[in-house]
């Protein structure tokens, strides 16, 4: 039962460190190739559909400067000073959109109260065949007749199409840590039923992968590089982050040198006579085992970090609490000193 218990752990830790390198390759790839950020430049591009009030909504000094602080150190991404898909910032939060709309019709005007934000709106600031006008519109009905509560209507508006950019986001970084973690695997070769025959026979193994656990528990798996900035800075952060927990699974034999597909004796030249008259099955048996056994870590990767940590922390638990007392049993000295006496 100890080594079933043992065997479950060391699977569920390997399981777990997959997932989070995933996850940190797929922040990587996004950092990289800034694609959230390029889909909230689209979405806006959609949402305010008109070139001349979208060019002032981007001149706002409130959205430049998130630009130029998420984009730090990549001055090149920016084209003549202006901001485009690649210096684009990943994030910009309802209050500020908001913000920067009613800079972008008031022209930035301190003294600018809420009849100059209707008055630009009724006027010619938008075509009146601009949808982005009529939630403008709509936004200051209803309202307390100011700003702010015409920036909260607007904000909330922001919001939803947030939202819908969040789930095509995570749909795309879905489909990402698929492909990532089946080239992963394969890369590495983790082969989860190969990997359960041999800690089912090496001790040392299994041993070494539960103490593992225990730190990785003991540990917990925050991200250390959140509040990373610089995308320099965030790219070392995450790489320094990716190297911790692969050396979690240094104990563990990795790669395709010693497999047996490579070492089975079928494709050489004296075939027949190495690997007998069932060398040709038993060879294709191999790879069906091998197929199965990288499909079945691939699978469970998809299922996030925060499922296979909480898996982790109760078998680890289980395993620290140890077997229970037999509740029925009773003690027998009395009986047995009767008898002695």
């Amino acid at each position: 039962m100890a080594t079933l218990l043992e065997i479950a752990i060391s699977l569920i830790l390997i399981f777990l460190v997959l997932s989070l390198v995933v996850t940190a390759i797929n922040e990587l790839l996004s950092i990289i190739l800034a694609k959230r950020s390029k889909m909230l430049f689209n979405t806006i591009e959609k949402i305010i559909d008109d070139d001349a009030f979208r060019k002032r909504f981007y001149e706002s000094g409130l959205i430049k400067n998130i630009a130029w602080s998420s984009k730090a150190g990549n001055e090149k991404a920016f084209v003549n000073g202006k901001i485009t898909d690649k210096s684009h910032p990943s994030y910009i939060s309802s209050a500020q959109f908001a913000k920067a709309v009613t800079m972008a019709l008031v022209d930035s005007k301190i003294s600018a109260g809420f009849g100059d934000v209707v008055q630009k709106i009724e006027g010619h600031t938008l075509p009146h065949d601009s949808k982005f006008r009529d939630v403008l519109i709509s936004a200051t009905m209803g309202t307390q007749k100011d700003i702010a509560s015409f920036e909260t209507a607007v904000a909330k508006w922001f919001d939803s199409a947030q939202d819908r950019l969040t789930g095509a986001y995570a749909r795309y970084q879905k489909w990402v840590s698929l492909v990532v973690g089946l080239i992963l695997v394969v890369a590495l070769n983790v082969d989860a039923v190969r990997i359960a025959q041999q800690l089912q026979v090496d001790e040392e193994l299994r041993l070494a992968l539960v103490q593992n656990a225990d730190d990785v528990v003991n540990d917990g798996i925050a991200d250390r590089c959140a509040d990373v900035i610089d995308p320099d800075e965030k790219r070392d952060c995450i790489t320094q982050q990716i190297e911790g927990w692969t050396d979690t699974l240094a104990p563990l034999p990795l790669g395709w040198k010693d497999d047996e597909l490579r070492t089975h004796p079928f494709g050489g030249s004296d075939a027949q006579d190495a690997a007998g008259a069932n060398g040709v099955g038993n060879f294709l048996l191999l790879i069906v085992y091998k197929i199965l056994g990288l499909l079945i870590t691939a699978t469970a990767i998809t299922l996030g970090a925060p499922f296979w940590f909480d898996l982790l922390s109760k078998f680890v638990n289980i395993r620290s609490a140890g077997a229970k007392p037999d509740a029925s049993a009773k003690p027998n000295s009395g009986a047995s000193g009767t008898q002695n006496a």
